[in-house]
């Protein structure tokens, strides 16, 4: 019995050389970026910001067509 070593693995204790790496990332590659919609392409055109003439303010372009509607 004295030769019995203790488990170096088992419940919550995964063998060493399967363990996470220091400094590596689980998934490298991580999730896919999405292909984009109209929609959003049509947001990032009006979250673009402009000048306004005259002043030096600049404001997203949804701000400045309601205004130029207004």
């Amino acid at each position: 019995m004295s030769d019995l070593k203790p488990h170096t693995s088992g419940y919550m204790k995964s063998p060493a050389a399967h363990r996470f790496q220091k400094g590596k990332s689980c998934n490298p590659k991580g999730r896919p970026k999405m292909a984009e919609t109209p929609y959003t392409a049509l947001q990032k055109v009006l979250d673009r910001k402009v000048s306004l003439a005259g002043s030096g303010c600049k404001i997203p372009i949804r701000e400045a067509l309601l205004l130029r509607l207004r």
